[in-house]
């Protein structure tokens, strides 16, 4: 898998830190349909905590910015349903 682009100054992974996968134990189908909660029971949502850092017009420690910060993403999953330029593609160049 290889990262392609270059970084548009979106914020995203300035704000989102992490995705986790909640679990609802309801059998109620309306309720989960209502709330965008997948048959099986679970949803996927964003942790957000802003770093202290990101300007709103971008990172105020770009070039010092931690090691994290700069592999970001490392994979598609990371950025899926996000304004994020980066993307992925295998080794044949096709979009993952």
């Amino acid at each position: 898998m290889i990262r392609r682009g270059e970084c548009n100054d979106c914020g995203y992974c300035c704000r989102v830190i992490s995705t986790v996968e909640l679990y609802f134990p309801t059998k109620d189908a309306a309720f989960k349909k209502a709330r965008g909660i997948s048959p099986r029971g679970t949803k996927q949502i964003d942790v957000i905590d802003p770093c202290q850092h990101h300007t709103g017009i971008g990172c105020a420690i770009h070039t010092t910015r931690p090691q994290t910060c700069r592999d970001f993403p490392t994979s598609p999953e990371e950025i899926k349903d996000s304004p994020c330029s980066y993307r992925f593609e295998d080794e044949a160049g096709n979009k993952l």
